[in-house]
């Protein structure tokens, strides 16, 4: 056990890691490319180029602490609006624009494993030497890296579409706004079991008060994200909006804004844990 915890410790180890580490975004890039080539193609795989400006920043932000934050969060910015742009210039999706298959998803994902990654990496940080313990309040970002590695899943396979219809179908439910809109329901479950994580171990993530802030923010725009999700349907355009005119096309904006949302509450979220990751090495992280 300990001739294992020695291993895990050595600079080796630490530079394995890294290197792993390092890998799994562009991997995630072409995992995405090559599960839908013909579709990806007809965009002349544009898409991986603003995709790997967001890998490398990550991955240069993991690498020197000394990184700005804000021109990361920029730089992630630009790179999305460049994807968003591309799948619709090029038409990447199935259906719709920002449906599950297209860049934007792939992006989201990438974003959400990053986001997992970074959590991992300040727990690490922060527990270096440490016996394991359920009691610590330092386990809060393992958690994190759990839940944001659930959440890349979920963006992948749809596991809240899954549930949706589980309960849908097992329950009996009628057909009603309220059923129609469950999935959305689910997703804000998530949210609401995130914020209540935060607060529970909010003595060690008060220590970085700019990392939450920027997940505060995360957190307030993932919210109006549900709100988004839910109102992107033509019964809530006609019977709330009160607009009759064009409802499906109307209600599709609708989406593709909260799409944008989603991104930016990812983005967000990343921000927020680099600045602990940055910060977690420091002997004050009061201002951090």
């Amino acid at each position: 056990m300990i001739q294992k915890a020695m291993l895990y410790t050595t600079p080796y180890s630490k530079q394995l890691r890294h290197t792993v580490d390092s890998f799994i975004l562009p991997a995630t890039i072409m995992a995405f490319t090559f599960e839908h080539f013909a579709m990806y193609a007809s965009g002349f795989m544009l898409h991986i180029i603003p995709e790997l400006i967001i890998a490398l920043t990550i991955r240069h932000a993991w690498k020197n602490r000394e990184t700005n934050i804000w021109s990361l969060f920029g730089i992630i910015a630009g790179s999305v609006v460049a994807i968003a742009l591309l799948e619709v210039t090029f038409h990447l999706y199935k259906n719709v624009p920002f449906d599950e298959r297209g860049p934007v998803t792939a992006t989201s994902v990438m974003l959400l494993v990053a986001c997992s990654i970074t959590a991992g990496k300040v727990y690490r940080q922060r527990t270096e030497g440490e016996a394991f313990s359920l009691a610590s309040t330092k386990l809060i970002w393992l958690l994190m890296a759990a839940g944001f590695a659930f959440l890349a899943l979920d963006e992948k396979v749809l596991i809240h579409e899954g549930l949706d219809k589980m309960i849908y179908r097992g329950s009996g439910m009628e057909y009603s706004s309220f059923s129609e809109r469950m999935d959305d329901f689910i997703v804000l479950g998530y949210a609401l079991i995130g914020m209540f994580s935060v607060y529970w171990y909010r003595r060690e993530i008060l220590r970085y008060k700019k990392t939450i802030t920027v997940l505060g923010v995360g957190f307030v725009v993932l919210v109006l994200h549900s709100g988004l999700d839910m109102a992107g349907r033509p019964d809530f355009v006609i019977n709330v909006l009160k607009i009759t005119e064009n409802p499906t096309q109307i209600a599709h904006a609708i989406d593709m804004a909260e799409e944008v949302f989603k991104l930016t509450a990812e983005a967000c979220f990343l921000s927020g844990l680099l600045l602990a990751l940055k910060g977690s090495s420091a002997p004050d992280a009061d201002s951090i």
